[in-house]
């Protein structure tokens, strides 16, 4: 009879069954890396290739909401977006060069400035896009604040952001921006008001913004206010939202 104490020890079925998300969730990554790649040769538009990663980042993270951020100067351009993102064409403020990890945790300090979606609390992935150690953009998904995101994840996103960098760079070809009618709420609003609503998007405290424009915060606070009275808005952050979508932010 074999002696027990030689024999091999049993894998504990818990630990088996993590093996095995453990394993589907590498094939699923390579997987979606491979057909991404596999894809791109046969695609000659930038803005397709874009809209084609951006898919798959998305798919990887079983997320509806994300966008692929240009560098244009001091402000980023969307340059493809699905779900509740700004459409492409958008210019948001708040863009800056850079090495890439600092772009993305100075980046992680602000969530208003591409997800523009309802007040539903959401989580930011982001990816650099970089050439160099320079950053030229950004692959960026919005995930449930519960949802795991486990680091093998996040590197296949880092892989995906890697594909775009040549779908980026400023010389590539980038979306018109579609010509949006103004709200005719706007034109209830007073001309420092107006100044107010363009300045919300970087998310300002009433005193930055009396900074900003040398006002008393009192001042400041009355204005922001009469906005959202007169915008029939609920919050600074559909305001800023508002203020992005009309094209007023500055």
């Amino acid at each position: 009879m074999p002696n027990s104490r030689h024999a091999p020890p049993r894998p504990i079925a818990g630990e088996w069954r993590a093996s095995l998300r453990r394993d589907a969730g590498d094939t699923t990554r390579l997987r979606c890396l491979l057909a991404a790649a596999e894809a791109l040769p046969s695609i000659t538009d930038p803005a397709q290739a874009r809209e084609r990663l951006l898919a798959a980042a998305l798919s990887l993270h079983a997320a509806r909401d994300g966008v692929v951020l240009g560098l244009r100067g001091d402000r980023w351009q969307v340059l493809a977006a699905e779900g509740r993102a700004l459409p492409p064409g958008a210019s948001l403020p708040g863009g800056w060069p850079g090495a890439p990890a600092d772009v993305i945790a100075a980046r992680a300090t602000r969530a208003l400035d591409w997800w523009m979606g309802p007040r539903t609390p959401m989580r930011m992935i982001e990816a650099p896009i970089a050439i160099c150690g320079e950053t030229h953009g950004v692959l960026s998904i919005a995930i449930a604040p519960e949802a795991p995101c486990p680091e093998d994840d996040r590197r296949a996103l880092g892989a995906l952001a890697a594909m775009l960098a040549a779908h980026v760079v400023a010389t590539a070809p980038t979306p018109r921006r579609t010509r949006r009618s103004a709200d005719p709420r706007l034109a209830s609003l007073t001309r420092r008001e107006r100044q107010v609503l363009a300045l919300l998007p970087r998310g300002l405290t009433n005193a930055a913004l009396a900074e900003e424009l040398g006002i008393a915060p009192g001042t400041a606070k009355v204005h922001v206010e009469r906005i959202l009275h007169k915008l029939a808005l609920a919050d600074r952050t559909q305001a800023a939202v508002f203020a992005m979508r009309q094209g007023v932010a500055t």
